[in-house]
């Protein structure tokens, strides 16, 4: 089977059963790993440190932060040293959010994996492994 066979067929399978109910009404993409970033860092983290460290546009960033500080998720205050850096800090409604996020996808997890034998469950994450690193090795060599 080609790659492009294989594209299709896991195109078909998560056609036929839809988005996935965990996925549905969350918020939008790039929040929780920003909100995880940010739960590491007592002192917060400037905004464009958040860009850099995702890889994403300082628009993006704005976007995630505006929604996030709208949730009172975060706070953001000019740095005392700098004026033009913005310093993002994860608030205690934050933690909890984050905290319950990841509690809901454990149980998300262990519902989907129930019933399926441990060693199903291992081959899956050793294949998916090594995909992934094919594929940021195969992103790394292409943009040298």
């Amino acid at each position: 089977m080609t790659g492009e066979e294989y594209f299709e067929r896991i195109s078909q399978i998560m056609k036929q059963y839809g988005k996935p109910k965990f996925d549905q009404n969350e918020g939008f993409h790039g929040i929780f790993p920003v909100l995880a970033e940010l739960s590491k860092i007592e002192d917060g983290l400037a905004a464009g440190d958040i860009a850099e460290k995702f890889q994403i546009s300082t628009a993006r960033v704005a976007k995630i932060l505006n929604y996030l500080e709208e949730k009172n998720y975060v706070t953001r205050k000019k740095q005392e040293s700098d004026k033009r850096v913005t310093i993002v800090c994860i608030t205690e409604e934050g933690k909890t959010f984050l905290e319950d996020f990841k509690m809901k996808r454990a149980n998300d997890m262990t519902y989907a994996l129930e019933g399926i034998p441990d060693s199903d469950i291992e081959t899956f994450i050793s294949v998916t492994e090594k995909i992934i690193s094919r594929l940021c090795k195969g992103k790394v060599e292409e943009n040298a």
